[in-house]
């Protein structure tokens, strides 16, 4: 049983994120909790993919934090109700970017220990800097393989590019058939990859994208 995220914590640590070759923080100083484990403290990301403005960094974004900017930037989804970890790009102290990771809704893909980019939303301060949303989610993806997850995945609508994922080495491989919930205790519209259901989204087909080792072989034409 998948346990349940705990807030946050709001203190940075000093510990580098993964680089971009994919070594891991040696074991002599650090230890890998396992996928199981909720909610860990991501990390600084002190890689060098960040772009060239040094005011730009990744950090650590407590809940309060990520609700507040997705509910104001999202293009079409409320706040996420729940975390594994967020991550915020930062510019000159001003949060213009934000991504969150949490469980699947997908049983199937809890259960073989995927993790799920939930949200991601882009400010409007982020103009300007380049390839924000694709560097926000190569982050997110050195923070989940220092917890040893092999397996992300996120969904886009359909009539989305889906350019950021593609540009962070993620891979379209499935469409997932939007339908509506007449039944049960999730009433209303269902899209794939939403931990919450709201009245107010429309029922739209979904690519999901994939990275990792254990990522699906197959592929879709978009």
């Amino acid at each position: 049983m998948i346990p349940s995220p705990t807030p946050m914590a709001r203190r940075l640590t000093s510990t580098p994120a993964t680089p971009l070759d994919g070594r891991r923080p040696s074991t002599a100083t650090t230890s890998s909790p396992s996928p199981g484990d909720a909610s860990p403290t991501p990390t600084a990301d002190a890689s060098p993919s960040a772009p060239s403005d040094a005011a730009y960094r990744v950090l650590p974004c407590s809940r309060a934090e990520h609700r507040r900017f997705v509910a104001l930037h999202h293009s079409h989804h409320e706040a996420a109700l729940g975390e594994r970890f967020a991550l915020r790009a930062v510019v000159n102290h001003q949060t213009v970017a934000v991504v969150v990771v949490g469980d699947p809704v997908a049983q199937e893909l809890r259960q073989q220990g995927a993790w799920e980019v939930t949200r991601l939303a882009i400010g409007p301060m982020s103009s300007g800097i380049e390839f924000v949303a694709s560097r926000l989610l190569g982050a997110a993806w050195r923070q989940m393989r220092i917890y040893d997850v092999r397996r992300a995945v996120s969904y886009t609508r359909i009539d989305e590019r889906g350019t950021c994922y593609r540009a962070a080495g993620w891979v379209p491989v499935a469409v997932v058939r939007g339908r509506a919930h007449d039944t049960g205790n999730r009433r209303g519209r269902w899209l794939p990859g939403l931990a919450d259901t709201m009245a107010s989204t429309k029922t739209i087909d979904r690519v999901r994208w994939e990275i990792g080792p254990d990522a699906s072989k197959t592929r879709v034409s978009l």
